[in-house]
């Protein structure tokens, strides 16, 4: 970052900082999502679904990782009484396919990639850039979440037409929401 904030001011540096401040709001707001659906279609009760996924969330944020929080996840879904059998199937299916987060992320990432370089940023281009990351999020099963990144962003910003540069950027920033 400092190589990049030298040739490219301070701007560059405060811009960084900006996106990462609206994208971990962004991520905070869809986590606070599950809430919600969890007491209304899950039929959880709130308090019990909140103190049985401290430990999970406490795991993802200091790991980033979805396989970490495998086990406790598992532990939580029997807690907040999903039966055993499913908790052990949909658990691991939902750390290997689901990435709740993937269409959210390539519109943020496409909607600000466009505005910092003057590209139009439409809904129905956002649309499709987020339909391409999320096809492609499906088959980036078990890649480690830079290389994750690169493998399904990079598509999804090719066809809103922002340089690659802005991956390299990407990349950077990406660290500290993805927590």
């Amino acid at each position: 970052i400092l190589v990049a904030t030298n040739t490219g001011g301070s701007a560059l540096l405060w811009g960084l900082a900006h996106y990462v401040v609206l994208y971990s709001v962004l991520m905070l707001i869809l986590t606070a999502c599950a809430y919600p659906v969890a007491v209304f279609a899950g039929r959880a009760r709130f308090a019990l679904f909140a103190r049985a996924m401290l430990p999970v969330q406490v795991v993802a944020l200091s790991t980033r990782s979805s396989l970490a929080c495998l086990p406790l996840g598992i532990a939580a879904a029997r807690r907040i009484g999903v039966r055993e059998p499913a908790a052990d199937v949909a658990m691991p299916l939902a750390v290997a396919l689901m990435r709740n987060s993937s269409s959210a992320s390539a519109v943020f990432y496409g909607a600000y990639g466009a505005i910092v370089y003057g590209l139009p940023h439409g809904l129905a281009l956002l649309f499709v850039a987020g339909l391409v990351k999320t096809l492609m999020e499906i088959g980036s099963v078990g890649i480690p979440a830079q290389a994750t990144l690169v493998a399904t962003a990079a598509p999804a910003l090719a066809v809103m037409h922002i340089p690659p540069p802005f991956l390299a950027l990407l990349i950077v920033a990406e660290t500290i929401p993805d927590m």
